[in-house]
């Protein structure tokens, strides 16, 4: 129902009439927010001190991964010398048979050589002969085996022996013996120096000499 307000007064003002209840009380007990920092900007100065920081901590840490990597290359290096230092022994003394070996037959090749050669050389007979001769005396019979070409060389004079101081010396033909190879026979034994058996006589010793060369101990 409309009330008709008497002497009322009109104005040209806007007036909002609200809510009071809608609007929250003002609180003087809350927290005030905080108004945003001002951004505050690094001299030079302290740029130059984080830089040299930074290179400072990556230089350590380069340098400890730089001396753990030669730590282990000369751990891995010294195991190396250690194992060739004892292989060193070993390689001497495989070295060594195989050295002795070589030389034997070096040897053993050279004086067959030398025998085959000088074989038909009648003066080489001559002086192992006379030799021999030098070192008997003339108290007991001596008989000189030659093989039947070399006795004819010694009658035409080639061959010459130096028998006079012997008595009781003789010289006789034996067609089982090569050329170059001798027999001497004496109260005392026989002297074999045919060819032949010289050389299974060196054959003998260089088996001799390499087997003390196995047992050897390595200086």
């Amino acid at each position: 129902m409309t009330k008709i307000l008497k002497n009322a007064v009109i104005s040209s003002e806007v007036m909002y009439i609200a809510n009071v209840n809608a609007v929250p009380p003002f609180n003087l007990n809350a927290d005030l927010v905080p108004e945003p920092e001002q951004c505050s900007f690094l001299n030079i100065e302290e740029i130059e001190a984080i830089k040299n920081e930074a290179y400072q901590q990556g230089y350590d840490l380069g340098k400890e991964e730089g001396q753990a990597m030669v730590e282990q290359r000369m751990f891995h290096l010294r195991q190396q010398i250690e194992a060739a230092l004892q292989a060193i022994p070993q390689a001497i003394e495989q070295n060594r048979l195989a050295l002795n070996h070589e030389i034997a037959d070096i040897v053993l090749h050279i004086v067959q050589q030398f025998f085959i050669e000088n074989e038909s050389n009648p003066q080489v007979v001559e002086q192992q002969i006379n030799q021999l001769l030098k070192q008997l005396n003339n108290k007991q019979s001596i008989e000189l085996y030659l093989h039947p070409k070399e006795i004819e060389l010694l009658q035409n004079g080639e061959i010459q022996l130096h028998a006079n101081h012997l008595t009781g010396f003789k010289i006789k033909a034996n067609d089982n013996l090569a050329l170059g190879g001798y027999v001497i026979k004496t109260e005392h034994g026989i002297f074999d120096g045919n060819i032949e058996k010289q050389i299974d006589r060196l054959k003998t010793l260089l088996l001799r000499l390499r087997h003390r060369g196995h047992h050897a101990p390595v200086d």
